[in-house]
């Protein structure tokens, strides 16, 4: 087991973030509580402030082709998309079947581009669910839980298991 000798930081100077993702390039993105998205060079000696959504980051992930990055914002309610290219950011989503989304946790795709994203639900009640939405941001609920907060999730290698971490159960669905 590694010790906490055996672990340097990579990069300091982030805020607060709650999510970290790799770029095929090798460059690591996170996002800040004050809606910052950062931009980590592969070495880790330069770090880029490249958009900020005005929110609360907390989970990201690059889409299959990592043409664009998935940014779930506490704050602002919503799914963004910032385009890797230009570091353009665009609301992807803010509403499922005519519900709002209330707290998108984190997101995860699928190979096919369809993105899957965590609602917590309310703060210590069991109404986590989890949405899916097509490549053109028209979603679904997908499971309907209820979970207890949904936090993390990861799809699994063959892409049959949908995994969930829930911050108040504890554990993993």
């Amino acid at each position: 087991m590694l010790t906490i000798n055996d672990v340097a930081i990579f990069a300091d100077g982030v805020d607060h973030s709650e999510c970290v993702c790799v770029h095929p390039d090798g460059s690591v993105w996170a996002g800040g509580e004050a809606g910052q998205i950062y931009r980590i060079s592969a070495d880790g000696s330069e770090i880029k402030e490249v958009n900020n959504t005005g929110g609360f980051v907390l989970g990201i992930a690059f889409s299959p082709d990592a043409s664009w990055l998935a940014v779930c914002d506490l704050a602002n309610h919503c799914v963004w998309k910032l385009h890797i290219e230009s570091n353009k950011l665009e609301k992807f989503a803010e509403a499922v079947d005519g519900e709002n989304i209330k707290i998108p946790n984190y997101p995860a795709f699928d190979s096919a581009g369809r993105l899957y994203v965590s609602e917590s639900g309310g703060f210590r009640a069991v109404t986590g669910k989890v949405y899916r939405f097509e490549q053109d941001g028209k979603g679904q609920v997908w499971h309907n839980g209820p979970f207890s907060f949904a936090n993390g999730i990861a799809l699994s290698k063959k892409e049959d298991y949908l995994y969930i971490t829930c911050t108040w159960l504890p554990g993993v669905e």
